[in-house]
């Protein structure tokens, strides 16, 4: 037997992937949070790692009810997974209460790979009366906005939380322009801005850094039932981010058009998994 046919030697060949640690929410229906960033990061090439900053009562129907997961709890699991499996990217989703929250802030403080943070706040999928569910306390925000987001090498928001976040505008391409230099101001290297909440006649997002503005141009498709849109793109990015060698600024603006282009497509025929919303449709290329 040579070498290379040792059983051995076929799995490390085999087996090889970058891997991406993606903290978040878990959302049972399988359409958001953590499921769905497992999902979205497999297709895109890499390998992933999931750990739950909060439980959720929550279907494509409504988001019930959230329950933080213990803070030592989530610590723990860092600090076991760090010692063996050294990921390529962290992706950063819902973090539930204040205290998960810091302890996310204290371990990306000490991580040097390039984290993507995805600034989720409330559920997408409404309640009965309307009001979307909270996923991180007004304590979580607080550290999400002055510790988590000043170490992103990308942003990923929507227009409502590039509002929230920075106190500027952000309806359409020139304005959420204006608000993603507030972040990156704070710290931020780049930041992905959404179109989906616009009223402008395409779904055109931008992609900005200090010194560029890069234009995501797609058509608007009716997507307004579709369920985790928003932790599908910044796991699809995290996970092509984590396919190159260094996270250079050419390197992100691959990934979020590939993001996108790929995001875009599984728009267009999204699945029906029950009743409420549907969810994205993730195949691997």
């Amino acid at each position: 037997m040579s070498e290379s046919d040792r059983p051995s030697v076929r799995w490390r060949v085999a087996r090889s992937r970058p891997v991406v640690l993606a903290l978040g929410g878990l959302d049972p229906s399988g359409g958001a949070g953590i499921v769905m960033d497992a999902r979205a990061i497999a297709a895109a090439g890499a390998h992933p790692a999931i750990i739950a900053t909060a439980l959720t009562v929550q279907s494509t129907a409504g988001c019930r009810d959230v329950e933080p997961i213990s803070p030592k709890f989530v610590r723990a699991q860092l600090d076991h997974l760090m010692a063996t499996q050294n990921p390529a990217v962290v992706k950063v989703g819902a973090l539930g209460s204040g205290a998960v929250a810091q302890v996310v802030a204290d371990f990306i403080a000490e991580c040097t790979c390039p984290v993507v943070v995805d600034p989720v706040a409330v559920a997408s999928v409404t309640l009965d009366d309307g009001v979307g569910r909270p996923l991180a306390s007004e304590e979580a925000r607080a550290i999400l906005r002055d510790r988590i987001i000043p170490r992103g090498v990308i942003v990923c928001a929507n227009g409502p939380e590039l509002e929230a976040l920075t106190g500027f505008a952000a309806s359409d391409g020139a304005s959420a322009t204006l608000a993603a230099r507030a972040l990156i101001a704070k710290g931020a290297r780049a930041v992905y801005a959404k179109a989906g909440h616009w009223a402008t006649a395409d779904a055109s997002d931008v992609l900005v850094f200090d010194d560029a503005t890069h234009v995501l141009a797609a058509p608007r498709l009716d997507v307004a039932d579709v369920h985790g849109t928003g932790c599908t793109l910044a796991s699809l990015l995290a996970g092509r981010l984590a396919l190159v060698p260094d996270a250079s600024n050419a390197a992100i603006v691959e990934a979020a058009r590939w993001a996108k282009s790929f995001l875009f497509r599984a728009l267009e025929s999204p699945i029906v998994v029950g009743e409420g919303q549907r969810v994205v449709r993730i195949e691997r290329e």
